[in-house]
């Protein structure tokens, strides 16, 4: 029996579209001869539809949607962030100690990061990009820096840029923001 496989195809892939597979069985035959298949179209298109390799690739390709428009606010220890498709993307995390300088700074909000970070199960190496932004590039972008560097241990380095940015905080002198994949 010779079919035309990309109809079949194309009608296994709408059998198991999500909004389609708990509709009347009627209702799906319908559709598909509207659409022309031949009756013995309809019948291995629902076969291969029924089977455990398509259910598998469907549940697969649900649960991959699922997470991708998903949306999930959180705040730990202070810190708001958003996961969203599998990535984590934090706001900007200052220091809690402002009388810190710049470095002393940098640790604390590092810290901060890793708590997070574990506590939503990635970890600095699953980090995709980061912004550091300090007050003063010039007086204090070298010990971010160095900060930053000893932090990640010389290895994983993400996407990365520093901004000289002022904040409504004087004291402020660091923030980082960052995106890490989950």
């Amino acid at each position: 029996m010779s079919f035309r496989e990309e109809m079949v195809a194309r009608a296994v892939k709408f059998l198991l579209h999500p909004k389609v597979v708990d509709a009347p069985l009627s209702k799906k035959i319908s559709f598909l001869e509207e659409k022309e298949l031949t009756r013995e179209e309809i019948d291995e298109a629902l076969k291969r539809a029924e089977s455990p390799e398509s259910i598998g690739a469907a549940a697969s390709t649900s649960k991959a949607k699922a997470q991708r428009e998903t949306i999930q606010r959180f705040e730990h220890a202070g810190v708001q962030g958003v996961i969203t498709g599998g990535v984590l993307h934090l706001s900007a995390v200052a220091a809690k100690d402002l009388g810190a300088d710049a470095a002393g700074q940098a640790r604390q909000v590092l810290e901060q990061i890793d708590a997070v970070l574990q506590a939503k199960g990635a970890s600095r190496s699953r980090i995709i990009s980061a912004t550091v932004f300090v007050r003063n590039a010039q007086t204090d972008g070298g010990a971010v820096a160095a900060e930053w560097e000893l932090w990640l241990g010389g290895e994983n380095h993400p996407a990365f840029a520093c901004v000289e940015a002022g904040t409504a905080v004087p004291a402020q002198l660091v923030t980082i923001q960052v995106t890490a994949a989950m």
